[in-house]
């Protein structure tokens, strides 16, 4: 049911980015990659990939429409098609004037817009992308930033000033919807104290109505993650999950989330507090992890990591495929399927991945492949994970590669009539 029917050429390297953005068009005919230069170490400021697609259907030139130096090796540029055609238009980040940037791209005529801010997560819609501080982002992240100008005034723990913007498409206008501010108003913990914070994981609900993202702080007592959604202007904020462990989501619906979390267990609890987890968990958590690696059975009792179905605005909560999906993953729903997901495994210790995909309701593995991975690259900055990502009519699964040949984008055609 998972049959691959393109891969990049061996001419470059090339990969997508995250799970949670399409590379291919609304037609499934085009796929937007990146080309890089290199593959074996981070990117440093001022270093670029080109942009581009292939008619993947029809051959394997690849076709470059721009380059950009605002990009990192697990998420991109946020390179996706723009709605509703996703066709004739796309955006990416790019570094313009000391700033980062979203560009708007008409792929035929080459016109494009520069916006004011770049942008993290896009409306399905094309009317408005929601946006965080790249520049403050910059500091926290690493893997996961820019490489562009530092600013060291925005290296401060705690900026209240920090937050999400809201940004039109259409007329550039932008405006904060939520503040640092209003985050630690939904209520603190003592290891949030002198903890440096930040935000990121920006998603848009299905029908533009509400997002979710993550509250990161890291301090003494660790790093931790709380899950929260909210209306698109920034109003109902509620912690989804408020365990401290989160990690990759997806929307299933407009009011229903997917994701590998922690639950509120006694350890959990006490690692959240400052005191305890650094004088007492963070000093024991180079035995415990060698005696208990990190996803195996012990381990997930003890925080209670599982994959789940969170209802918004709810303290409702299914857990979901333990025994069939124990670790984590980059989970999306098929379009148009309130049930099918696919979904990734990181590399073995032989360097295997898996991709599958996976039915929640009836808890069983429908079709699965295994996929080489480079294992040299395991623990590194620019590793490669698989970050499947489904065609917007549900056909094809796109997945980035990395092998001895090089970094590659694989497409996988899905036998669509045997999924519900």
């Amino acid at each position: 049911m998972l049959v691959k029917v393109f891969e990049t050429p061996g001419d470059g390297d090339y990969f997508a980015g995250y799970y949670d953005k399409s590379p291919l068009d609304g037609a499934s005919a085009r796929l937007l990659a990146l080309k890089c230069s290199f593959i074996n170490r981070m990117p440093v400021a001022g270093e670029s990939v080109d942009i581009g697609y292939f008619d993947f259907a029809e051959g394997s030139e690849f076709k470059r429409l721009a380059s950009t130096t605002a990009w990192n090796w697990q998420q991109g540029c946020m390179l996706q098609w723009l709605g509703p055609d996703f066709q004739s238009r796309i955006l990416f980040n790019d570094l313009r004037g000391e700033r980062y940037r979203a560009i708007l791209l008409d792929v035929r005529s080459g016109e494009e817009r520069v916006l004011p801010m770049a942008a993290y997560a896009v409306s399905s819609d094309g009317e408005f992308a929601l946006c965080v501080d790249n520049e403050r982002h910059y500091w926290f992240r690493p893997g996961y930033n820019y490489q562009g100008p530092p600013r060291p005034e925005k290296r401060v723990p705690l900026d209240p000033e920090d937050g999400i913007w809201r940004m039109s498409l259409q007329h550039g206008e932008v405006r904060r919807v939520i503040s640092m501010t209003d985050l630690m108003d939904l209520g603190v913990v003592s290891s949030m104290d002198g903890a440096e914070h930040w935000v990121e994981h920006v998603m848009i609900n299905p029908s533009n109505t509400r997002f979710a993202f993550l509250h990161r702080w890291r301090g003494e007592a660790g790093t931790a993650s709380r899950l929260i959604t909210a209306d698109v202007d920034g109003g109902n904020l509620f912690v989804l999950n408020g365990s401290g462990r989160v990690s990759h989501c997806c929307w299933r619906d407009d009011v229903t989330m997917f994701g590998y979390c922690g639950r509120i267990t006694t350890f959990n609890r006490l690692r959240s507090n400052k005191s305890i987890a650094k004088s007492l968990i963070k000093p024991l958590l180079p035995i415990y992890h060698r005696l208990f690696p990190s996803g195996g059975a012990v381990s997930r009792a003890v925080t209670g990591d599982c994959f789940q179905l969170m209802h918004d605005r709810s303290r409702r909560t299914t857990l979901i495929g333990r025994e069939v999906i124990p670790e984590d993953g980059h989970p999306t729903y098929r379009p148009g399927s309130a049930s099918v997901i696919v979904n990734d495994s990181y590399p073995d210790e032989n360097g295997n991945c898996r991709l599958f995909l996976f039915d929640v309701d009836r808890r069983e593995v429908m079709a699965e492949v295994t996929v080489a991975s480079d294992p040299d690259v395991r623990a590194t900055g620019f590793r490669c994970d698989l970050h499947p990502k489904w065609s917007f009519d549900g056909k094809f699964v796109a997945a980035d590669t990395i092998s001895k040949r090089g970094r590659a984008i694989a497409v996988y055609r899905i036998d669509s009539e045997k999924l519900p």
